[in-house]
């Protein structure tokens, strides 16, 4: 079996994992990132729905927005 050493191992390809490889990457770390889906970036495909939740915003008939 071969073996691999590196600096820094990231589970997980989120945003804050990618961000933390390119970080070490910066000062010349060797980096693994390993993930257990097909995706990366995950939580924010998730979070990003086109076409949902577009449209004028929400107010009284006077056009006054209100607190959000």
């Amino acid at each position: 079996m071969n073996r691999t050493e590196c600096s820094l191992l990231v589970c997980g390809a989120t945003l804050a994992g990618l961000g933390a490889a390119i970080a070490a990457m910066e000062e010349k770390r060797d980096v693994i990132v390993v993930e257990r889906t097909a995706s990366v970036g995950r939580e924010f495909i998730e979070a990003f729905n086109p076409g949902f939740g577009w449209g004028p915003p929400r107010g009284d008939s006077a056009g006054n927005r209100g607190s959000v």
